[in-house]
């Protein structure tokens, strides 16, 4: 009985060690795998740290240039000469001379107004200007240049008109003759520029001189204007007038009234190099006619319109 015991506790400790035996033979390589795997990507890792750096470094020369095969761009040396820009663009450009012009500005001190006289003229008519230019030491604004620059309406841009001196209080004056179009003036004086002045032109001055107002005016007959031209043309009636110098060249018509407010075209005429004009026009319906003008002035000033004239139209 006991010799059978203990060859059973020997078969079972055989046993524990094989298995054990087993055990170990299966956890070594997931603990060589869980060891190993870090440290193969651990390297590669250094080896692409490494690789990175190596190209951005740049190695030392006796000429202060990169080596060859080097993506790094050269250093500057001190003291070396900088590098050169590209020219500065127009934009650029205007805003330093607009930075230049503050700056004497405010060097100054100085300061410009225009003043027009009055801000609306009739065609034609001559514009006063007048400004004052203004320093703190009032003996820096005697004798100083001052231009004038004009933009007329519809156009762009603005151009010189003209240009005089300050007297020896800073004052100034411009004479603008016949200015026909509605404009926007400015000045500017030794880095100093004003503010806009806009110049309005009135509304030409239109009128109906002849026949006079109450005029009883003939109309052709049917028998006259199927008889000739002549006879019909004996009947027709011309009017004449001044829309002034400033419309030479526009196109004029003759217009009556069929009912309140409705006008309608029965004639077209040229304003003459002088102001005046001159449109025949033949009646051929008796009664009270309300006749007027109207001057086109192709979008430089609003057209413009004549008071209305009656006549008496009889046959």
């Amino acid at each position: 009985m006991l010799n059978l015991l203990r060859r059973h506790v020997r078969r079972a400790a055989l046993l524990g060690l094989a298995a054990f035996a087993t055990c170990l033979g299966l956890l070594s390589p997931i603990a060589a795998s869980a060891h190993g795997r870090p440290q193969r990507e651990s390297g590669g890792g250094r080896q692409a740290a490494t690789g990175a750096l190596s190209e951005v470094t740049i190695a030392p020369s006796t000429n202060g240039e990169p080596t060859e095969g080097s993506s790094a761009t050269p250093t500057q040396e001190p003291g070396a000469a900088p590098t050169p820009t590209e020219e500065p663009s127009a934009t650029e450009t205007r805003a330093e001379e607009r930075r230049a012009r503050r700056g004497a500005r405010a060097a100054t001190g100085c300061s410009i107004d225009l003043v027009a006289t009055p801000a609306a003229v009739a065609p034609g008519a001559p514009l006063a200007l007048s400004g004052t230019l203004s320093c703190p030491e009032v003996a820096s604004a005697a004798g100083q240049a001052v231009t004038l620059f004009q933009k007329l309406s519809h156009t762009t841009g603005f151009n010189t008109a003209t240009g005089t001196t300050t007297e020896a209080n800073g004052e100034f004056t411009f004479t603008l003759s016949g200015p026909e179009v509605d404009s926007v003036l400015y000045v500017r004086s030794d880095g100093v520029k004003s503010a806009h002045v806009r110049v309005e032109i009135d509304a030409l001055q239109v009128a109906i001189d002849t026949p006079i107002a109450g005029t009883q005016l003939i109309a052709a007959g049917a028998a006259d204007r199927t008889a000739s031209d002549s006879a019909a043309d004996a009947n027709a009636v011309t009017f004449t007038g001044t829309a002034g110098s400033a419309a030479a060249g526009e196109t004029v018509t003759l217009q009556r009234e069929y009912r309140k407010e409705a006008w309608h075209r029965i004639g077209v005429g040229q304003v003459d190099p002088e102001g005046g004009f001159s449109i025949p026009h033949t009646f051929v319906r008796p009664g009270q006619a309300n006749i007027r003008v109207v001057v086109h002035s192709h979008g430089r000033y609003a057209a413009a319109v004549s008071a209305p004239v009656s006549y008496q139209i009889s046959r």
